[in-house]
């Protein structure tokens, strides 16, 4: 998982880029108008690019950079706001990158701030998806490289406020990711759409429910302290947290992370829970353990007023993330830990995440759940 700067989470719960717009084919007017009526058609629906999910706990998408093009796998992170790579070796420039003035220090957690500067690059997601966009052209962190084996690069979904806050105001009207491709015409609208299951996918452009059953249900974006992330409140009643008793209710939604931090008072009942089925809390380890087989209870999570629980089996932590956590295969765990001390709001992480449909709305600056089909 990234180690995003989860203590600066903690302690925040207490803190010229032109339009681009790609050719199209030119023939006599009739196939004009043709190629601009495609281009809106494909624009207005958005497109959708495979996500590939790792042994290690990884969501990656493969991204094409530069002239002539080399792949890169980049970690989707919605608690970052600068797409960036370069952590590994040092960004590798080609004849398309072009350097910028603007450098970032962007922190992933205790002595793993990565730090750079802008670049402006060719990036493809496929042979019809190429935009010239801007990332961040990372200096070499060994402290991440090693934490993160195989995080070649990040593709942050971070809204504009995130962006201008990693850059310290310096974008001016550089675009994020997002916002690139929407200056490019390849999408109408700056939403993006998470769907972390296998087949997992990542769609930009519109709200994409193609993979989900039932409702879609949306809560407004809000700031943790003085801070901007993607985080709203989700009630979970059977834990305590609810319209009218929403102290905790914030939550950080992160598919940067893998796993999910509760804040210490929903948590508590949950350990309560817990404990009813046999199981203990882990100090060396910080999991919650519990014999293999045993079914945690489902949590009642409640977005507005919609109700989408959590079933007990998706609270066990997948097999294929013990070895990665150094955890007892003989033993079953949850996917949920205890939040940095002191924090008052919780961080909703990508195991959790994938047993959904998540919708990241910037046009009406809110995000969107629906149980995954």
């Amino acid at each position: 998982m990234l180690f995003k700067a989860f203590v600066s989470f903690a302690l925040a719960c207490t803190g010229s880029g032109a339009a681009i717009t790609l050719p199209l084919k030119r023939g006599g007017s009739s196939a004009s108008s043709f190629s601009s009526t495609v281009a809106k058609r494909n624009a207005l629906l958005g497109f959708t690019t495979p996500i590939k999910v790792t042994d290690d706990g990884a969501w990656r998408v493969e991204i094409n950079i530069g002239e002539p093009a080399y792949p890169v796998e980049f970690q989707i992170d919605s608690g970052s706001a600068l797409t960036l790579t370069g952590v590994e070796h040092g960004y590798r420039h080609t004849v398309t990158t072009k350097n910028t003035s603007i450098t970032f220090d962007e922190g992933f957690g205790d002595q793993s701030d990565v730090k750079g500067f802008l670049v402006q690059d060719r990036l493809s997601l496929s042979s019809s998806v190429t935009v010239d966009g801007y990332l961040g052209a990372a200096f070499q962190n060994d402290f991440f490289a090693a934490a993160e084996p195989g995080t070649a690069g990040v593709l942050a979904l971070g809204n504009r406020a995130m962006f201008d806050q990693t850059l310290n105001n310096k974008s001016n009207a550089i675009p994020t990711f997002t916002e690139a491709l929407q200056e490019a015409k390849l999408i109408e609208e700056k939403i993006v759409t998470l769907n972390l299951r296998e087949p997992a996918s990542i769609h930009f452009g519109t709200a994409d429910l193609s993979e989900s059953k039932g409702p879609i249900a949306y809560m407004p974006r809000k700031n943790i302290g003085p801070t901007s992330y993607w985080a709203c409140d989700v009630y979970m009643p059977s834990l305590g947290v609810t319209e009218k008793r929403s102290q905790n209710a914030t939550c950080l939604i992160d598919s940067g992370t893998e796993l999910t931090f509760l804040a210490r008072a929903p948590l508590l009942i949950y350990f309560e829970k817990i404990t009813e089925i046999g199981g203990v809390y882990n100090a060396s380890t910080d999991f919650f353990q519990f014999p293999k087989g045993v079914v945690p209870p489902a949590i009642d999570i409640t977005i507005g007023k919609t109700l989408l629980s959590l079933p007990g089996k998706a609270q066990i932590l997948p097999d294929r993330l013990k070895a990665a956590n150094g955890l007892d295969p003989n033993l079953d765990y949850s996917i949920i830990l205890p939040a940095q001390e002191g924090a008052e709001s919780s961080l909703v992480g990508a195991t959790l995440l994938s047993h959904y449909t998540i919708v990241f709305d910037s046009e009406k600056d809110r995000i969107g759940f629906s149980l995954r089909a």
